[in-house]
C-alpha cells in the first residue's frame, strides 16, 4: 500500500489547483498593476498596457509556460494522489517565498507605482497565460482525445 493510501489530491486534482493557483495570482498581479496605472500614472500611461502584456505574453511563452509543462509532467508521472503541499516540489515553494518577498520590497520601494504597476501586469498576464497550460494538461488527463498522443 502506497504511504498516502487514497488521501491526498488525485492527478487531476492536482492539475488544478496548479492551474487554479496560477490563474488567481495572475489574475490579483496584473488587476493590481492596472489599478496603479489608472490611478497613480500620468496622462496616457495606459497606453502602456499593451507593451506590459506583450511582455507578459513573452514571458508565458519561454519562461513560464515550459515551467508549467514541466509541472505537469511531473504531477502525470507522480504518484496517483499526493497532498496538496506536496503538488510542487519543495524549492518551487521556496521560489514562491522569494517572489512574496521581493514583492513586499517592491511595494515599500521608491519606486512609481505606475512604473510596478507596468511588472505586475507583465507578470500578472504571463501567470494567466501560462495557467492554460496546466488546465489543457488536465483536460488531456481526463479526455485522452484531446491529447496528442494517439
Amino acid at each position: 500500500m502506497e504511504p498516502n493510501g487514497d488521501r491526498g489530491l488525485e492527478r487531476s486534482a492536482q492539475l488544478a489547483v496548479v492551474g487554479s493557483l496560477w490563474f488567481a495570482v495572475g489574475t490579483g498581479l496584473a488587476l493590481v498593476g492596472s489599478s496603479w496605472l489608472v490611478t497613480r500614472g500620468g496622462p496616457g500611461s495606459w497606453l502602456l498596457v499593451p507593451v506590459a502584456l506583450g511582455v507578459g505574453w513573452a514571458k508565458a511563452t519561454w519562461v513560464l509556460a515550459p515551467m508549467a509543462d514541466r509541472t505537469a509532467d511531473r504531477i502525470r508521472s507522480g504518484p496517483d494522489r499526493r497532498p496538496l503541499q506536496a503538488v510542487f516540489p519543495s524549492r518551487t515553494w521556496l521560489l514562491v517565498a522569494l517572489f512574496m518577498t521581493l514583492g513586499a520590497l517592491l511595494r515599500r520601494s521608491s519606486i512609481p507605482r505606475d512604473l510596478l504597476g507596468l511588472v505586475y501586469v507583465a507578470v500578472g498576464s504571463g501567470l494567466v497565460l501560462a495557467s492554460t497550460r496546466s488546465w489543457m494538461a488536465r483536460r488531456d488527463l481526463l479526455d485522452p482525445r484531446f491529447s496528442g498522443d494517439s
